[in-house]
């Protein structure tokens, strides 16, 4: 399916004393006019995970919000923006999935960095923030294996996660969505774990209109 972005905003600038000075000195007028994405252009492909990483400001969330838009018609999108507004049970974490094997449970929860045989025992609300956001991760993609045409987009991914956890995650997301039948699409603004991550498509989003736009 043929991704296609086109975002522009314009800013209106209430003439005072203050800011007619500004917009006097650098030639700026009352109506500025930001020009996010230009005719950007990208295949969404199932099963590929997309890797998008750009400074908090640039345009990320704007292009998430594309996507799920444009793609929600053809695929099953789930769209997770702000992972902390989530509401969870406080369940312990192995009772989650009752009709999932307990050793498949098990093995998607490590894949997740929740490996620790303390952990499957642990109730959601005594978990850390980065474990919180490890946690939804698993949930969100149990919820979604075997699922048709389902497409995951996560804003801020791992952006919780000390650097170290986060770069693990990172490396097995791609043999893991693969395995599960899920299309992925993470957005960051930490550029640290592209090379871990390997993703099928990677966007790098700068201020201006520009992108940076590579497939592996």
């Amino acid at each position: 399916m043929r991704i296609i972005v086109n975002k522009k905003f314009k800013h209106n600038i209430l003439k005072n004393k203050t800011t007619a000075n500004i917009i006097n000195t650098f030639g700026l007028n009352a109506i500025t006019e930001q020009v996010v994405f230009e005719n950007f252009q990208f295949d969404l492909q199932p099963n590929k995970l997309y890797y998008i990483c750009g400074y908090s400001g640039s345009g990320k969330s704007v292009l998430l919000r594309e996507i799920a838009e444009q793609a929600k018609e053809k695929y099953n999108i789930t769209y997770i923006e702000k992972w902390q507004n989530l509401d969870i049970p406080n369940l312990h974490l192995i009772e989650f999935f009752p009709e999932i094997d307990t050793d498949k449970k098990l093995r998607y929860l490590s894949k997740c960095g929740l490996g620790e045989a303390w952990k499957f025992i642990s109730k959601y609300e005594t978990l850390s923030d980065g474990e919180k956001f490890r946690f939804i991760l698993y949930k969100t993609l149990m919820e979604l294996k075997d699922k048709e045409n389902s497409v995951l987009i996560f804003d801020e991914f791992c952006s919780t996660l000390d650097r170290i956890t986060a770069k693990s995650i990172a490396a097995g997301l791609k043999k893991l969505t693969k395995e599960l039948g899920i299309t992925l699409i993470v957005a960051t603004a930490h550029d640290d774990i592209g090379e871990y991550i390997n993703a099928d498509v990677n966007i790098v989003k700068e201020y201006s209109k520009n992108v940076d736009y590579k497939t592996n």
